[in-house]
């Protein structure tokens, strides 16, 4: 038997696995000889089977897979720049103008209310300058004796013509009746004096007992007038 009625019988016989419906089970390689061998068998046998030229193997095409393949969306960020950068320059000229900082009659009552009092005048800006030095004096009554050091330099360098002494009494002593309750009106009073740091000195001192108590206090301003009428805040 020569070479091509070896491949024809080989052919003939593997035919036969075609003829069955588990054809798609078939191995790759299995396919691969029988198409090798139905090849190198010719013509007579190819009329035998019922089939006319030869089959090519099957190839794998880098080209035609990506072109069968569905094509996946671009990020929205590529795709925004892309058509930011077809628009005219018009177009995005009119966008920053718009973009603009709102106006004051956009601006609600916060942001009015904080605008006015970034303009705000300060009620001390007309008052010469004074010897007395505020947060020196302050330093010494933090971190010196009262009596012996604090009250001494208090009276030697204090400017009677740059600064004035206050007393205060609560006005409402019937509506005091703990005692903690009555140091947190003091806490809660210099917490919303906190502009006049620059500008006031205090020492608030509670007197009595719960249900009998009363609070009194000594003020620095500066200048010669009560500072709490001299601006709302």
């Amino acid at each position: 038997m020569n070479t091509v009625e070896s491949s024809a019988s080989i052919a003939i016989y593997l035919s036969t696995n075609y003829t069955y419906p588990r054809v798609s089970k078939i191995s790759s390689r299995l396919q691969r000889l029988f198409l090798t061998q139905l090849a190198a068998s010719n013509t007579p046998v190819l009329g035998c089977l019922g089939g006319g030229e030869t089959e090519k193997v099957a190839q794998f095409d880098a080209e035609k897979f990506a072109e069968s393949q569905p094509k996946k969306d671009t990020p929205r960020k590529e795709k925004a720049s892309r058509e930011e950068k077809q628009k005219p320059q018009a177009e995005q000229k009119e966008e920053k103008k718009t973009a603009a900082p709102a106006t004051e009659e956009e601006l609600d009552e916060c942001e009015q209310a904080l605008a006015v009092e970034q303009k705000a005048k300060d009620p001390f800006a007309h008052l010469p300058k004074s010897t007395f030095v505020l947060d020196e004096f302050k330093h010494k009554y933090s971190n010196e004796d009262t009596l012996s050091v604090v009250l001494p330099y208090f009276w030697e360098h204090f400017d009677k013509n740059g600064w004035s002494l206050w007393y205060s009494d609560y006005c409402f002593p019937e509506e005091l009746t703990q005692t903690f309750i009555s140091c947190n009106l003091i806490d809660g009073m210099f917490q919303r004096l906190d502009k006049l740091k620059k500008n006031a000195f205090a020492s608030v001192i509670l007197f009595g007992t719960n249900n009998s108590n009363s609070i009194s206090g000594v003020w620095v301003f500066r200048g010669q007038e009560l500072a709490f009428p001299l601006s709302p805040d």
